[in-house]
């Protein structure tokens, strides 16, 4: 029965990911346990038939490589936030894509999915045919042979009860909290907000004036309220710039959205009291380069 609802579940993906499934077919794909699983066996079906190049002209227009699209937060969230956006198996090039079901897909961590375009793409090298338990022989192609089943079990719950107007009302709900945090934190007049409205539901912010308090002991001083939002230094070429930033989940009430504020004004007002950079241990060399504990 597991294995009739992960089939079930990919198919269901397969569809919302607009794999060109004819009527009666199949979905090519499987449930892993996470995103780096399912990147693993999309780059190995790969690695006999990709030309790779530096100029993405050239692999657009030139050289027909196929694609794996990482789709580890977004394929849940594309498809209902952003239905005209062109990213899946509309796209002729693409070929494999993955996603976590542990992320936007509203199960517990421990589920991923990667779906293939259709068999000629999965290459033969990659089925293994065992026979667990004396049973016949049964096709599989993941890493790992042996794991539990609630969380495929918990994924096929989740797309049946939901639906596709479940998951884009979850997804519009993530997306109004996101503006309401974003909004809260422009108001106090201290951040800088650097996240754009589109895209993953989150907020990323620097403060304007971080002469005397940076973003890494607000963080630090966040821990006490029970908030755990990481700051990160930019790439380079950019790592003068530090952000904090907050993932919104679906569980990510109304209510939570507006209480992070009201905490990172006390914050703010705690870290005024004190003197400067006096969390020694969260300010780097002389370049001001920074590292969390």
């Amino acid at each position: 029965m597991a294995s009739f609802r992960q089939n079930r579940c990919v198919n269901m993906i397969a569809h919302l990911f607009n794999a060109p499934i004819g009527d009666g077919e199949a979905a090519v794909g499987v449930g892993t346990v996470g995103s780096s699983e399912a990147i693993m066996l999309a780059g190995f079906s790969f690695r006999m038939s990709c030309n790779y190049s530096n100029d993405i002209k050239l692999i657009i227009y030139r050289w027909d490589t196929p694609i794996h699209v990482d789709a580890a937060s977004g394929g849940f969230i594309a498809p209902f936030l952003y239905p005209g956006l062109e990213w899946d198996f509309r796209l002729q090039l693409v070929k494999s894509i993955n996603v976590s079901g542990h992320k936007y897909g509203l199960v517990y961590a421990g589920i991923g999915w990667v779906i293939w375009r259709g068999k000629e793409d999965l290459s033969e090298e990659l089925i293994l045919h065992i026979s667990y338990l004396g049973a016949n022989q049964q096709p599989t192609f993941t890493l790992n042979s042996s794991k539990g089943s609630s969380q495929v079990i918990a994924q096929y719950y989740q797309l049946i009860r939901l639906g596709y107007e479940g998951y884009k009302n979850a997804m519009e709900n993530c997306q109004e909290n996101a503006r309401v945090l974003k909004e809260g934190l422009e108001k106090t007049g201290k951040f800088t907000i650097i996240s754009k409205d589109i895209g993953v539901p989150l907020v990323a912010f620097s403060l304007k004036d971080s002469s005397r308090h940076n973003e890494f002991e607000v963080s630090e001083i966040l821990r006490r309220f029970g908030w755990i939002v990481p700051a990160y230094k930019m790439p380079p070429d950019a790592q003068h710039i530090t952000v904090l930033r907050v993932v919104i989940r679906e569980d990510f009430s109304r209510t939570l959205a507006e209480r992070p504020v009201i905490d990172i004004e006390k914050v703010l007002h705690e870290l005024n009291s004190l003197p400067a950079r006096v969390m020694t241990k969260f300010v780097g060399d002389d370049e001001g380069s920074c590292e969390e504990s």
